[in-house]
């Protein structure tokens, strides 16, 4: 649960220390699965606009992995898209693999 309340109050510095804890949870959980499947792994969380941060990173890379949620037109839009972003602005190779069809592994 995300909501940190104090006298009717949302305490806006716990919320996101608990996200960057979640964050943290997920991306080591991702770490083990690749691991056990034989791949090399490292996670790092970076805060800061998911398309410009990943944009930003990608020169590190050989490869840009991500994940997409499969959204309608519609949503893609109105809202835009952080893997069509990408695609657009880098010079790497991007898998996208389907996140609808491989849920994430179970917590370790």
């Amino acid at each position: 649960m995300l909501s940190v309340m104090q006298d009717g109050l949302v305490l806006a510095a716990e919320v996101v220390d608990r996200m960057r804890s979640e964050a943290n949870q997920d991306v080591t959980r991702a770490e083990h699965a690749a691991r056990a499947a034989g791949a090399v792994a490292h996670g790092e969380v970076v805060e800061g606009r998911p398309a410009e941060e990943i944009v930003r990173r990608a020169p590190e890379f050989d490869l840009v992995v991500m994940g997409s949620h499969g959204k309608g037109y519609l949503e893609q839009l109105v809202l835009g898209s952080v893997t069509q972003a990408v695609l657009r602005r880098v010079d790497r190779p991007v898998l996208v693999v389907s996140c609808k069809e491989h849920p994430a592994p179970p917590p370790a």
